[in-house]
């Protein structure tokens, strides 16, 4: 049923949908982005016509299937601020993150998790197939294609369940941020046990099979501190905050904004909006040293 619905919804061929199928992982363009603490991130693209059935395939099956509460990234509604605001009441805070998150969900993982959810009542082993070979550059998830984000989640489901349930019992919030979680508590000395304790059920875990913590980024931190989530602060009174830092950097490149080049230009209009959202007394702020009309100046700038 599968290929009959894309090919209903794209006015496809299924000779035409098999065929790019079968050769999926030749229809990527490969580009490199810069990491915010240095270093590049290869990213895989899928080119138009993949992309187009990526698309179908995530809005019409995998965007209604259900993910575990703790998620908070890829989800509509969800938000770097909805996630943070979980733990803004906790004192202590426990970040982990994973190697290579993406690409460490293979075939196997994406296969097993089908084979134990049904996807549509009409659902069957061609569709799965089919679904494997468009989703999957290589035989794994790649950052770039539309539906590794939403599978990934669903993916972890089990993962999430499983670290959940030991949160429970010690009463740590757990949520996670695609490849980042973060546990929070109001309990000193619970939380540096966790790692150990995450690991241990990823090596049980029947899917996904390959994930491993990146020790090198796990961090504790505290209110004393400054709890930083998702790039975002939670203060001493428990309020979501971009930052002291950010705040003077985006207060400086107001300031410079007839003379900052075009890039810096879109970066800044894009920040202001992020901000609406996620501290908009910030902005407030901003028009009050600056002025409304430069404020809006700056949001409504045409490229």
């Amino acid at each position: 049923m599968l290929i009959e619905h894309l090919s209903d919804t794209l006015i496809l061929t299924n000779d035409f949908i098999n065929d790019l199928a079968d050769t999926a992982s030749k229809n990527y363009n490969k580009f490199s982005v810069p990491k915010k603490n240095g270093g590049t991130r290869v990213v895989y693209q899928p080119n138009k016509e993949l992309k187009l059935l990526q698309r179908v395939i995530h809005d019409d099956f995998l965007k209604i299937l259900p993910v575990h509460p703790a998620c908070s990234a890829y989800l509509d509604g969800a938000s770097v601020k909805e996630n943070a605001e979980r733990h803004k009441n906790n004192k202590y805070l426990l970040r982990i993150d994973f190697v290579d998150f993406f690409k460490s969900i293979t075939h196997n993982d994406i296969l097993s998790f089908l084979i134990e959810n049904k996807i549509h009542p009409q659902w069957n082993d061609n569709d799965t197939e089919l679904l494997l070979k468009l989703v999957c550059y290589n035989g794994r998830l790649t950052m770039g294609s539309v539906t590794s984000p939403m599978i990934s989640n669903l993916v972890c489901n089990k993962l999430d369940k499983a670290i959940e349930s030991i949160c429970n019992i010690q009463d740590i919030i757990y949520s996670r941020y695609a490849d980042d979680i973060y546990l929070s508590t109001n309990t000193p000395n619970i939380l540096g046990m966790m790692p150990k304790k995450i690991t241990n059920i990823l090596r049980k875990i029947d899917y996904p099979k390959h994930l491993i913590i990146n020790t090198s980024k796990t961090q504790h931190s505290s209110k004393k501190t400054r709890m930083t989530i998702t790039g975002l602060k939670i203060t001493n009174m428990g309020t979501i905050s971009i930052g002291r830092e950010k705040k003077r950097e985006i207060r400086s490149l107001v300031h410079k904004w007839d003379t900052l080049p075009i890039e810096k230009k879109k970066y800044l209009q894009g920040y202001l909006s992020y901000c609406v959202s996620v501290e908009p007394l910030f902005i407030n702020a901003l028009c009050e040293k600056f002025s409304a009309k430069i404020i809006k100046k700056i949001q409504s700038y045409k490229f």
